[in-house]
């Protein structure tokens, strides 16, 4: 499913956003971040509005105010019941049934409304994880060089491909993906494609729990990789209150745990092809 918004203009720049996860608080300081900065921008999100936080009511409230362009995240499909095979951590999963249960008709109806894959004027192409998968983690070369292979083919007049779904701000050009700072600006030439994350706006799973966004300026030809503050402690009581076990970031000692198990996996993997040999 695949949809495009012809009426947005070239020439002009975009607040983009992704993985907000139901929280409020972070969404809203990248708001006035950005507005404190830019304006009052349009805003283009990648998916993964829900899941995780305590205010996915608000949060899609934020964005349908603000005629947000968005597609379908996995959090999406799963709040929806239209993941065939749900995967996230069993806080996730808990946090799924909450919404599902606590989403109001409005909000779930704007939810069911997103393409997973959306063309914005001549400016960019939107998915969440891959054009391909919404659940997709792009973030070898070889997916991220597949990737921006498909952009051509499916969309040979657009240059950027934004997604989410890792959490982790990067950018790729010709393949190689590479992690974004705070600061960093991409300079965006129209003939080469560039495939960029602005990384998660609510659920932080690298450095310090911020909120992080991009902004996209079509006419400078350029993208800005921004983070701002928030107030974490507000949004972890708002999830105790109403009884989610998340967090709005990833502890240190879970990230190594996970790296670990990742890495192990690939040991099991490669220990099985010798073996199969």
């Amino acid at each position: 499913m695949s949809q495009s918004d012809r009426n947005a203009g070239a020439g002009m720049k975009w607040l983009l956003l992704a993985d907000i996860h139901g929280n409020l608080e972070a969404l809203d300081a990248v708001l006035a971040d950005s507005e404190r900065r830019w304006g009052r921008l349009p805003l283009a999100c990648a998916g993964d509005v829900v899941g995780f936080g305590p205010s996915p009511n608000e949060c899609i409230e934020r964005l349908a105010g603000r005629e947000t362009l968005c597609v379908l995240g996995n959090h999406e499909l799963m709040v929806l019941g239209h993941a065939a095979q749900p995967r996230c951590t069993p806080d996730g999963l808990a946090a799924v049934r909450w919404t599902q249960q606590h989403i109001r008709e409005d909000a779930r109806a704007w939810l069911a409304a997103l393409p997973a894959v959306r063309a914005v004027g001549g400016d960019l192409v939107l998915c969440h994880g891959s054009l391909r998968d919404t659940d997709e983690y792009v973030v070898s070369a070889r997916a991220a060089q597949a990737q921006l292979a498909l952009l051509r083919e499916r969309f040979p007049e657009h240059a950027l491909l934004v997604c989410g779904h890792t959490h982790q701000p990067a950018w790729a050009r010709d393949g190689s993906v590479r992690r974004a700072a705070a600061g960093d600006r991409v300079a965006l030439d129209p003939s080469v494609p560039v495939l960029l994350n602005p990384g998660s706006v609510g659920l932080a799973r690298t450095g310090p729990p911020v909120a992080r966004y991009a902004v996209l300026d079509t006419e400078a030809g350029v993208a800005e990789f921004r983070a701002a503050g928030y107030d974490v402690g507000a949004c972890i009581r708002k999830a105790r209150a109403a009884g989610l076990g998340t967090l709005p970031y990833v502890p240190v000692g879970a990230r190594w745990l996970g790296r670990a198990r990742r890495a192990a996996g690939r040991a099991r993997g490669l220990l099985a092809a010798h073996h199969s040999k």
